[in-house]
């Protein structure tokens, strides 16, 4: 699979702008997700035909900015996050590899899953 990154929710132009030119940078394909297609499985938004599922969301954008990295090596998600932080863009809290396993779940599934580890997390390093 071509190296991809889904993209949801980047509202501040000039931050979608400096990701992108990271992303192709580092020859990394780029989708920004419309909301309408946030009930596509996250595996055919990147790139896995087979996973369409034809309907249209109309509901509310996501809360949070969310991004998500297929056909990414564990070297290729620690450059990207580096030059993130070196270019200073603000963190993205939901981040997520696709897997085989979310690969078929809509993006507002990966979504909630997402936020259910952020508030653990968030939780466990506030008891520390």
């Amino acid at each position: 699979m071509k190296e991809t990154v889904l993209l949801f929710h980047i509202q501040d132009e000039v931050r979608l702008q400096a990701l992108k030119r990271i992303l192709m940078l580092m020859k990394v394909r780029v989708k920004v997700v419309d909301k309408t297609d946030y009930l596509q499985p996250v595996g055919y938004l990147a790139g896995i035909k087979e996973l369409e599922a034809k309907q249209v969301y109309e509901g509310e954008e996501l809360a949070e900015e969310m991004m998500v990295m297929a056909g990414f090596s564990n070297q290729q998600v620690d450059t990207l996050l580096a030059k993130m932080r070196k270019a200073n863009l603000s963190k993205i809290h939901y981040k997520a590899i696709l897997t085989p396993m979310n690969a078929t779940w809509t993006a507002l599934q990966l979504y909630e899953e997402l936020k259910k580890e952020h508030e653990y997390m968030t939780q466990m390093r506030a008891k520390q």
